[in-house]
């Protein structure tokens, strides 16, 4: 009999704990951090992406970005916080990245940021920041694209947010004019970290889609990663905090929830 070959499940869980990754990348630079996931990807996706990333950081330390990469541990662990990306852009650009570390015996339990998928999204939204900051600086032709659409998406959704507000619509409230879609930086900042406004650009049509995959595919162009990967970038970048366990094929309809 023929024996049809099954498609790659797409899952973020690799053999080891969150204290031994945290162990394990405790110390280590944002380029040591890229080769840690390209070497620990538990499938061929999460690799691309890992590679991906770990080109567009490199190209930040040739131009001599300031960027850096912490594990919190004990008592300055947050307590509902996985990771999250610090950036400034003036006057000088220069990046942090912070993720929550372990839980251990005698401290209240909080979110564990030491995963495979929480570590990816933070580095692609270090990446991402990135490759703005250096199209800034240098005026890249291959960024121009997108992150003029990026532009087109930050002036619709501030129209938007008006009229919503002027209509008694909800509308989350850092998702406001004068922060989050104060520049392109803050647009990517705020959809990359914050769950309601993923769901609000979910929620707004853009460009014949919703907000939130014109969002991904941005991001995709920016870091050049094929269009064929376009749906499991969604998932990876969306902060549902069900994508920490569940196998990426099982959430393709998390927004379709959001109400």
């Amino acid at each position: 009999p023929v024996v049809e070959e099954q498609p790659e499940k797409q899952e973020y869980k690799i053999d080891k704990s969150t204290t031994e990754i945290a162990n394990e990348i405790d110390g280590m630079n944002v380029i040591q951090v890229a080769d840690w996931l390209i070497a620990n990807a538990p499938n061929s996706f999460a690799k691309i992406v890992a590679q991906a990333v770990r080109a567009r950081v490199k190209a930040m330390q040739d131009r001599k970005i300031p960027m850096t990469f912490k594990v919190v541990r004990g008592g300055r662990r947050r307590k509902s916080t996985y990771g999250s990306v610090t950036g400034y852009s003036y006057p000088d650009a220069k990046y942090d990245v912070v993720i929550n570390g372990p839980n251990v015996p005698g401290q209240p339990n909080k979110v564990e940021g030491t995963n495979y998928r929480t570590l990816l999204h933070e580095m692609l939204h270090l990446a991402t920041q990135g490759q703005i900051t250096i199209s800034e600086k240098t005026g890249a032709k291959n960024l121009v694209g997108p992150i003029d659409e990026l532009e087109k998406l930050r002036k619709f959704l501030i129209k938007k947010v008006r009229e919503d507000q002027a209509k008694g619509i909800p509308v989350p409230p850092k998702l406001n004019t004068r922060q989050a879609l104060a520049n392109v930086h803050e647009l990517i900042s705020y959809g990359m970290s914050e769950i309601e406004v993923q769901k609000y650009l979910a929620d707004v049509d853009f460009k014949d889609k919703n907000g939130f995959t014109r969002f991904v595919d941005a991001i995709r162009r920016l870091l050049a990663i094929s269009k064929t990967q376009q749906s499991a970038l969604e998932r990876l970048v969306s902060l549902s905090e069900e994508t920490l366990e569940v196998p990426v094929e099982d959430i393709a309809k998390q927004f379709g929830t959001y109400g």
